[in-house]
């Protein structure tokens, strides 16, 4: 395989994200879509600190995932950043290779040095799960608790 180059997805590339999400959701890729994805990306996603992390193998980003930063503001952990990691995301013919760990253990870098103080990764896949554990996060009895109003 030829040589992984992981880096922040700049906004040019996010339709290269986009097609991939499209493929494993089974969506249409509609370029009004795609044009506002990218508008959201630059102004709200990076305007906030947030980015998408990628793989890049040929050019081509072959995996992603979502870095949100977030605040804290409670008297202990005051600028206290801490990330939250989701849509993690491996085109399907690059999967079952140790990209996607690589992208989270690259990414749990990043944000040591950007100085976050803990990470959360969430996910109901179980190789999503796996992919975490190897990148050195620990379970934690938490449930994810969602409520989609659209």
């Amino acid at each position: 395989m030829n040589k992984r180059l992981f880096k922040k997805v700049p906004v040019e590339d996010v339709p290269m994200v986009y097609e991939i999400y499209c493929m494993i959701e089974n969506c249409e890729m509609k370029n009004r879509d795609v044009e506002q994805a990218m508008e959201i990306y630059k102004n709200d996603i990076l305007a906030k600190g947030s980015y998408t992390y990628a793989c890049y193998v040929d050019g081509k980003i072959v995996a992603s995932v979502n870095v949100y930063k977030n605040m804290q503001y409670y008297p202990t952990d005051l600028y206290a950043p801490f990330v939250h990691l989701e849509c993690v995301m491996v085109h399907k013919n690059f999967q079952c290779k140790g990209i996607g760990t690589e992208l989270i253990k690259n990414v749990v870098k990043l944000v040591k040095e950007e100085g976050c103080t803990y990470i959360i990764g969430q996910s109901p896949v179980e190789a999503m799960k796996k992919i975490f554990f190897k990148a050195g996060l620990a379970e934690r009895n938490c449930e994810d608790f969602r409520l989609n109003i659209t």
